[in-house]
């Protein structure tokens, strides 16, 4: 396709000035802009070429009619003059092009010129002020790009993030029918991004944006139906979403629509679509065929699962191995799990896994981070480095991982960084125990046991210990046995007396620390978290399971 939409803005900027500011307003395309025939004509042959240097007869067609007077020309002049096609890349004479455009009354020259002199580093509250006048002129896109500087915010052109703000300009624009806002609105809502979270306002909204033929708010849309993600659930109309989306051509529609089949959406009342492997492994190989690279990795799974195919290991590490050379991060960390394993006929080399486990937690996958942090503390494809192990755990934990959490805790109570920091470690634990994390109750109660950084509580350890055991945790078990052995009869009354109010004060004498008990081992620390299980899907937002991310730009790439 020759007439690529261009680079969001936060792209442009960091090729331009070098900056990591965030910003993801949108250029306008001619195909979006221009009405007349001529002009629409030549924007139809560009979406026919292959290459940008056969554009080179349309440039010179639409300077022609730029010269003639045409504004629609100017501005189309322009974009390809900003993007390349036809025509060495010129900024400056984009500028020029646009703003004949602009004078001319072409919004949409005046939303770009803004854009473009916003990315240039030229004055920030001048570039603003012509997207903003576009907008404040009713040119939906414009206003769009409004909402999208708020919503991410651009503090180098004075712009603070403001999701009210930004909330307001998306209204403005999915009233005037425009499907990007309607469809970040949705997101908004959904995720509850600067505002309070609106299941139903939020499937309106993805419906309002999907009827209008946007594919990503099919998606979106099919995906909250088939999950009943804060709706009534309707696996049926979310499958014919997907369906419709995958008619449009739109990248993810097939991943999409293969998760029902692989996952299936029945129950024993309600039997839903039934699961059908076969199916899926069709669809997600015809999306693997088209390029879509969220479909290599359940490819790889289904040849090394024997799901919907017969089991082959050695297609499965060849389908990772396409997708760690497409930098997906879930490949990559697959690949290394193969690498370190031995599997799919590749030869078994912990350094090469190592190498490739950093390469995907760089990328901030987390299941990475936690695996590097592990063969970090083992020694295990690299020298063992305590202190390397702590920084991954933490960062795994900075982004949400609480297994990692609790093993970053663990080395901080077990004194494994150079010094214990029982704040710290109480802190982590108690968050993560109250989100019913087993292995932080055991910490927990490990220390409210012996009375380890924390007034000891034999009583609250009892039911933590009971909480884990009654989960299926073996090491709860054990724990609550040996802690029965450190207490009398009287506490054990107690105790249990305690679990059975819902741990209510039941006016017993006050709890301490259990008894000490001779010749017995260090209090136990709970163990650093196993290696992670190898993620057997990518994370997706076209998967119904999955909860999106917050908003960003909505529209794909043509």
């Amino acid at each position: 396709m020759i007439l690529p939409k261009l680079p969001s803005l936060l792209y442009t900027l960091a090729i331009l000035t070098a900056s990591a500011v965030l910003a993801q307003a949108r250029f306008i395309q001619p195909d979006e802009a221009v009405t007349e025939p001529a002009v629409k004509a030549a924007a139809d042959k560009l979406k026919k070429l292959k290459d940008t240097k056969e554009a080179e007869p349309i440039l010179k067609e639409i300077q022609a009619a730029a010269d003639a007077g045409s504004a629609e020309a100017q501005f189309m002049l322009g974009y390809m003059l900003q993007s390349g096609i036809g025509a060495e890349r010129s900024n400056e004479k984009a500028k020029a092009a646009y703003q004949k455009a602009m004078e001319k009354g072409i919004m949409a020259a005046k939303n770009n010129l803004g854009l473009l002199q916003l990315a240039s580093g030229e004055d920030s509250k001048k570039s603003i002020g012509l997207v903003e006048e576009a907008a404040n002129a009713g040119y939906s896109p414009a206003q769009v790009s409004m909402g999208q500087l708020f919503l991410d915010g651009l503090p180098a052109a004075g712009i603070a993030k403001d999701a009210d703000q930004a909330r307001v300009w998306f209204e403005r624009a999915s009233d005037a029918g425009d499907d990007d806002a309607a469809l970040t609105l949705g997101l908004m809502y959904e995720n509850g991004a600067g505002v309070t979270a609106d299941q139903e306002k939020a499937a309106s909204l993805l419906r309002k944006a999907a009827e209008k033929g946007n594919a990503d708010a099919m998606i979106r849309l099919g995906a909250k139906l088939v999950g009943g993600q804060g709706i009534k659930a309707d696996a049926a109309k979310g499958k014919e979403w997907f369906e419709k989306a995958v008619a449009t051509g739109a990248a993810g529609a097939k991943v999409a629509l293969a998760s029902i089949y692989e996952n299936g959406t029945g129950t024993e009342k309600e039997p839903g679509i039934p699961k059908d492997s076969k199916k899926a492994f069709e669809l997600y190989t015809e999306a693997a065929d088209a390029g879509d690279y969220s479909a290599y990795n359940k490819l790889a799974y289904f040849n090394e699962n024997g799901v919907g195919v017969t089991k082959d290991e050695v297609k499965a590490a060849e389908w990772y191995k396409k997708g760690a050379d497409k930098n997906v991060p879930v490949c990559i960390h697959n690949l290394a799990v193969f690498n370190e394993e031995g599997k799919g006929g590749i030869k078994k080399d912990e350094k090469a896994a190592f190498e490739l486990f950093y390469k995907a937690a760089m990328s901030a996958f987390v299941p990475s981070q936690v695996a590097l942090a592990l063969r970090y503390r083992e020694g295990k494809g690299v020298m063992q480095d305590t202190q390397a192990a702590l920084a991954w755990f933490e960062r795994a934990m900075q982004n949400g991982n609480a297994d990692a959490a609790v093993s970053y805790a663990a080395m901080l109570e077990a004194g494994e960084a150079g010094f214990v920091n029982y704040e710290t470690v109480l802190k982590i634990y108690k968050e993560a125990a109250g989100k019913g994390h087993g292995g932080a109750m055991l910490g927990l109660a490990g220390m409210l046991e012996d009375g380890r950084g924390v007034p000891g509580d034999y009583r609250q350890a009892y039911m933590l210990y009971l909480i884990a055991a009654k989960g299926g945790m073996k090491q709860g078990e054990e724990r609550l046995d040996k802690l029965k052995k450190r207490l009398t009869v009287e506490q054990i009354k107690i105790a249990e007396a305690y679990v059975a109010s819902g741990g209510k004060d039941t006016g017993s004498p006050p709890p301490g620390p259990a008894a000490p008990v001779v010749n017995t081992p260090a209090p136990e620390t709970p163990a650093v978290t196993p290696k992670p299980d190898k993620p057997a899907t990518p994370v997706k937002p076209a998967d119904p399971a999955v909860k999106p991310k917050p908003p960003v730009k909505p529209k794909p790439p043509r």
